[in-house]
């Protein structure tokens, strides 16, 4: 939140200087994430989007930040599962920290998987570990995602006097393990539900990484899902970013949609309730936004 409360009002200050002011154009829309996530990052974002949608006289939409759902429109989403616990990008994110890679400018995840990109997937087996949710059968047939498990048994095997080969080859298994839970939860949902899907639309931080990408395509393959049209966004795009949240704006706009300024966050918000909370306006028509 800190973070936010920092950087938001420069970035937007140059923003508008820059691109706004100096070429004549005019805003449009402001989209914001309204939720779900952390409450503090959430109303940071917020407020200042309010203000910057009060300070240039334009319409405010507040948006749904996207899990794995089943998509049958613009705002007909069905849950079909979501972690018990922590996301993947946040174990991802901690297992870096631990195994002290350098990011830089990257977001951790994504300097792991390149600093580990030479170690040898057979490495994989040296750790023994398990595929969480799959110990007894009643786990195994749960359509759910649970990482804070995978993430202690990281935390336990991480020594100091570990080489960085050695932690190459971990932070391999690592990327593996949580991957194959992705995948094999993501095909128990095709198999339970008898789903006619047509795209899997793969998409976020982690979305980026080559070894979920490649193994994705794999897996659908050998359980006969040849079918399925499996969309990774281009990698610039795979963030929490603001693309991404603009976009479902624009798209909730077109279709009529935008928010009262008296929206509230919602750090708890199902999609499959994405219409039941107080703050939406629809109009059957709103004006066109600008080219």
């Amino acid at each position: 939140m800190t973070s936010h409360n920092t950087n938001l009002a420069p970035i937007l200050y140059d923003i508008v200087h820059q691109y706004i002011n100096k070429d004549g154009r005019r805003i449009d829309l402001v989209a914001v994430t309204r939720g779900p996530g952390l409450p503090g990052s959430l109303s940071s974002g917020l407020s200042t989007a309010k203000g910057l949608s009060i300070g240039l006289d334009t319409n405010f939409i507040a948006v749904h930040h996207m899990m794995l759902v089943l998509s049958r429109s613009l705002i007909d989403h069905e849950i079909i599962a979501s972690t018990v616990d922590i996301a993947v990008g946040d174990l991802l994110d901690k297992c870096a920290r631990h195994l002290g890679v350098t990011w830089q400018s990257k977001m951790p995840a994504a300097a792991m998987e390149a600093w580990s990109s030479d170690a040898e997937l057979g490495d994989n087996q040296d750790w023994d570990f398990t595929i969480p949710l799959e110990r007894k059968p009643t786990h195994r047939s749960t359509l759910a995602f649970s990482f804070s498990g995978l993430g202690s048994a990281v935390e336990r095997l991480i020594v100091a006097e570990m080489n960085e080969t050695r932690r190459k080859s971990l932070a391999r298994a690592i990327q593996f393990t949580a991957f194959e839970h992705i995948i094999r939860k993501v095909i128990l949902s095709l198999e339970q539900h008898d789903l006619s899907v047509s795209s899997l639309v793969v998409s976020g931080g982690v979305a980026s990484n080559k070894l979920l990408r490649s193994h994705f395509r794999q897996k659908l393959e050998e359980k006969g899902f040849h079918n399925i049209e499996l969309v990774f966004p281009p990698v610039e795009f795979c963030t929490d970013n603001a693309a991404m949240i603009a976009w479902a704006g624009y798209e909730m706009y077109q279709a009529g949609y935008k928010s009262e300024l008296s929206a509230l966050t919602l750090p708890k918000w199902p999609l499959n309730e994405m219409m039941d909370v107080k703050g939406w306006i629809h109009q059957s028509t709103l004006p066109p936004l600008c080219n």
